[in-house]
């Protein structure tokens, strides 16, 4: 996707109102040696789509000459351990 499509869906999905997020632990963010890059972490629950399964998001920055550009996004659920099987289960 480009950078307007990006841009036009995240307008989209927040137009109508707000999200929630309860985030579960503090932002992580490991800066590379050559100050070059970042990668960042954050944890949340989101409750209008999922109150019990967190969320995480990972990014992969990189600085530009006057900036910071992410390069990378992942978002993903992350059930407890203990929560696996019983979602394999429901899945079956």
């Amino acid at each position: 996707m480009s950078k307007q499509q990006i841009t036009d869906l995240w307008t989209q999905l927040l137009a109508d109102s707000a999200v929630e997020l309860n985030y579960i632990s503090e932002r992580r963010i490991k800066i590379a040696a050559d100050g070059n890059s970042a990668t960042v972490v954050d944890q949340y629950l989101m409750p209008g789509i999922s109150p019990k399964i967190p969320w995480r998001n990972a990014y992969h920055l990189v600085k530009t000459t006057d900036n910071w550009k992410i390069d990378f996004l992942n978002c993903s659920f992350i059930p407890e351990n203990e929560d696996i099987t019983k979602l394999n289960e429901a899945l079956e």
